[in-house]
């Protein structure tokens, strides 16, 4: 058995604002599910995080004026201040 350790506050702080301005950035009729596998055919329902083996293409650091889009939604825009406690 796989011991995980409960999230910490800060952790549970960043998704939960992740999750609000990425609900209001898409509008209605979109759903955010947050820390939950999602099914994208019969053979396929990845859990949405960075696993082993799985990396990032390029690191930005952006500031808090910054406003970024999800690759879904290129219209939406997101302040990153709302990502931010």
């Amino acid at each position: 058995m796989k011991y995980v350790e409960p999230p910490a506050s800060p952790h549970c702080t960043a998704v939960l604002l992740a999750a609000r301005a990425l609900a209001h950035a898409f509008g209605a009729g979109w759903f955010v599910q947050v820390h939950s596998p999602i099914i994208l055919g019969r053979r396929s329902e990845p859990e949405p995080d960075v696993r082993r083996r799985w990396g990032y293409a390029s690191v930005v650091t952006l500031g808090a004026d910054a406003v970024i889009a999800p690759l879904a939604a290129p219209s939406a825009s997101i302040p990153v201040a709302d990502l931010l406690p």
